[in-house]
C-alpha cells in the first residue's frame, strides 16, 4: 500500500470491479440493454452490491453498506485511492508472467530476480 507516516496522507488501492456494454453485433441488442439499465439502476445496482458484498458505482443509490467496508468507504470519498497496479500496466503479458512466475518462485523453479527481469521485458515490449 502506497502508505505515508502521515496517516492522513496513506492511500489504498480500490477500483471498480467490472463494467458492461453491448457488443454491436449483438444477436439480441435489446435484451442486453436491458440488462445493464437494469445493473445501473438504484435497485440493480443494490442487488448486484449486495450480492457481490461491495459498494456501490453509483451515488444515492439508498444502499446500506456492510459495517466492514466503512473504511474503503472513507478512503474513497476522501479521494484516497490508487488504481490498482495491473491496471497501469501496458498489457497483459506483464500480468499472466508475474502470475506464473510467482507459481515458479514457490515451486523452487525461478527466482524473484529473474520474475522481476521477466515483468520489466514484458512492461517494456508495450501493448
Amino acid at each position: 500500500m502506497p502508505a505515508a507516516d502521515d496517516a492522513s496522507r496513506t492511500l489504498i488501492p480500490a477500483a471498480a470491479g467490472g463494467g458492461y456494454g453491448v457488443n454491436a453485433k449483438a444477436k439480441n441488442e435489446k435484451l442486453a440493454l436491458k440488462f445493464v439499465n437494469f445493473v445501473m439502476s438504484p435497485e440493480g445496482m443494490n442487488v448486484f452490491v449486495k450480492k457481490q458484498g461491495g459498494l456501490p458505482a453509483l451515488p444515492d443509490t439508498g444502499f446500506t453498506a456492510d459495517p466492514s467496508l466503512a473504511e474503503l468507504s472513507e478512503f474513497i470519498g476522501s479521494d484516497r485511492t490508487v488504481p490498482f497496479m495491473d491496471q497501469l500496466w501496458p498489457n497483459p503479458k506483464v500480468q499472466q508472467t508475474m502470475l506464473s512466475g510467482l507459481q515458479e518462485i514457490f515451486s523452487g523453479q525461478s527466482t524473484p530476480q529473474k520474475l522481476l527481469d521477466a515483468m520489466d521485458a514484458d512492461y517494456r515490449s508495450g501493448s
